[in-house]
Order: structure tokens, then sequence, then C-alpha cells
């Protein structure tokens, strides 16, 4: 579970994951709700714990794992975030930019409400409106070439969904101007375009992983050119001038979201009709 060969023992892995889960559990019953966490290891875990990977067998059961129902897959694709430098970046990013909302106890004061913008713009316009367009431009560049239809199909709505958080967080944004426009000062202003340049370089770290073997049709140089250009849309969105001055050089892009969005409500039976064969039981589990 946690190490290829011999060890790590159970008593260092499993009982600790276990322990972990149990007391989240007495926690989660518990008529309070803290506001952080830390575990401290002690005797021969602290002495041998890293190695005999303690510490991850802590988390994991902080996080809700249990051995019996643990999926090694998921616990290597979370691992990410420490073993690959480049999603690393975008860890470290928001942990600077986003993480402080957690210390936010009131708006009250000049610099708290300034804080809570910064956070909202950093998760509607670099998280949602940049990190997630990437995503989206490899999965429609795949459609362009008559690739993946099944996943743009189903991209289409998370694009949709997207886009209405921002929209709705870019209106946030702009009735607190119309309130308070002594917030949006050139301090602000300069956090803002300082956030964007670090958003950019974060993906295009992870498009320098992504492309390394080389994708015909999808070159770095045009992936940052596109991250650039979405980033100044942002920019846009937030009344404020543009910092990269490209254009989009993915004309797939630009009509991505015209095609399949119609509501799924909103179709017409025969769009969704087919004959069923068999016998059909409705009080079946799935």
């Amino acid at each position: 579970m946690f190490k290829v060969g011999i060890g790590p023992s159970s008593s260092h892995t499993m009982g600790p994951m276990v322990a972990a889960a149990r007391f989240l559990d007495r926690v989660r019953r518990a008529p309070f709700h803290p506001k952080g966490l830390r575990a401290s290891l002690h005797g021969s875990l602290a002495f041998t714990g890293v190695g005999h990977a303690t510490d991850r067998a802590v988390i994991l059961g902080l996080a809700g794992f249990v051995p019996e129902s643990y999926d090694a897959e998921r616990a290597e694709a979370f691992a990410a975030v420490d073993n690959i430098p480049s999603i690393s970046n975008k860890a470290d990013f928001c942990y600077k930019w986003i993480g402080s909302i957690n210390k936010l106890e009131a708006t009250h004061t000049h610099e708290e409400r300034k804080g809570f913008l910064l956070n909202l713009i950093c998760f509607a316009g670099c998280i949602e409106g940049l990190f997630f367009f990437a995503a989206f431009a490899y999965v429609y560049f795949m459609r362009s070439k008559g690739l993946l239809n099944g996943l743009a199909a189903g991209t289409n709505w998370v694009f949709r969904d997207e886009s209405a958080h921002m929209s709705f967080a870019f209106e946030v944004i702009n009735t607190v101007r119309d309130e308070q426009p002594e917030l949006f000062d050139e301090d602000l202003e300069a956090r803002v375009i300082e956030m964007f340049e670090e958003a950019v370089e974060c993906e295009v770290k992870f498009a320098e992983d992504l492309l390394e073997g080389g994708v015909s049709g999808l070159s770095l140089k045009d992936m940052r050119a596109y991250l650039e250009f979405v980033a100044d849309q942002r920019l846009a969105n937030l009344g404020m001038a543009p910092r990269f001055g490209s254009k989009n050089p993915f004309a797939f892009m630009e009509l991505q979201d015209v095609q399949e969005l119609s509501n799924f409500f909103e179709r017409k039976v025969s769009a969704y009709q087919v004959s069923v064969t068999g016998e059909v039981a409705f009080d079946e589990a799935f």
C-alpha cells in the first residue's frame, strides 16, 4: 500500500492511518468545529516515521481514507502535488493567493476587504478563468482533430459551468467596485497583475511537461500566447488594461462555445430517444 518491497511495518502505516481516521470521525461528531489541526509523531514513529511512510499514513487517515477501502491510484494522483514540480508550483500559487481566506474572519478594514477581493479574483480569474481554460484548450484541440469527441461533449458542460461561476464572481467584484471604489487603487491593481503573471508562468510550466514530447499543431509557444490572451481577457473583465497583448492562436477555441451547448432539458425527445431491448427492472441496484 505504501511501498513496494520489504517494509514498512503495518504498525507504522495502517495503525496510524486507522487511528487518524477514527480521530477524524470523532471530531466530525464533536459539538465544536476546529479551525485547524496539527499532528505530531512521538517515539519510534518520530524517528523512523518518514522512512516508513507514517507521515503519509496519518495524512491519508485525516483525509478520510482507511486501509480496507484505500485507492492507491487515487492517492497517487493526489500525491502529484508533492511529486511533480509543475503541479506543486500551482499548489504553491493557490496557497499564496487564496490560502489567506482561511484566516479572514471579517471584512471590516480596508485591508481585509482587499484580501477578500484578491481571493475572489484569484479563484475566478486565475483558477477557473485561466487554469481551467488551459485544460479546455487541450480537450478542444483534440476535438478539432476529430478525436475524443465524447470527452469534448462532456467538457462543454464543464465549460458552461465554469463560465457561469466566473460571471457571478466578476459581477460581485463589479458591485464592490461601484460601492467602494477606493478599494481598487494602484496597490490592488499591482497585486492583481503580479497574480496573473505568476498564474501564466505556472500554467506554462505545466504545459512544458504536457507537451515535452511534441504535439503537432499544439506548440508551447502557442500555448503561452493563448494563456496570455486569456489572462488579458480576465483583466478586461476586471476593468484593467491588458498586460500581455497576445492574440488567440487557437481558432478552435473561438467556436467551441456554440457547439453542443443546448440545455439537455430543452432538447427534443428524438434527440436522445433510443429503443429498449430485453427486460427492464426498476428495483435493481445500480
